[in-house]
């Protein structure tokens, strides 16, 4: 690889690294503005998941210590006992709110499909 080579190179990874920070700034100025940011972008690993949640703010691990936490679609009564996906598998799950439990809930959460999927996500915003 020559120089000019290079110099394309590390140029084409400057307009990633801009786009990239354009992007976060974007998503954390919606979550901060409306509580919430729809993001169509795609993550080859979980890494890349934790990274930019972590370009957003302090990740704080899940209830089991985890920091990404994989929740596969799963039947009624195969889901860990005392789960929504145990209690109701493919069907709609009841209103909740996650992490209400903690001494102090999270802020925000972000979830994430690998696949997009027909199934709807509501949400309630406080702004309403």
């Amino acid at each position: 690889m020559g120089k000019r080579d290079i110099d394309r190179w590390m140029v084409g990874a400057e307009n990633i690294f801009k786009s990239r920070m354009i992007r976060l700034d974007r998503d954390r100025s919606n979550l901060i503005k409306h509580g919430l940011a729809v993001i169509d972008a795609s993550f080859d690993t979980d890494q890349g998941l934790l990274d930019y949640a972590k370009g957003l703010g302090n990740v704080i691990p899940g209830a089991r210590g985890e920091m990404v936490q994989n929740l596969p679609a799963q039947r009624k009564g195969e889901g860990p006992v005392g789960s929504f996906s145990f209690t109701v598998g493919y069907g709609s799950f009841p209103w909740h709110t996650d992490t209400a439990y903690w001494d102090r809930p999270a802020r925000y959460l972000l979830l994430y499909s690998p696949v997009a999927s027909s199934c709807a996500t509501t949400y309630q915003s406080s702004e309403n």
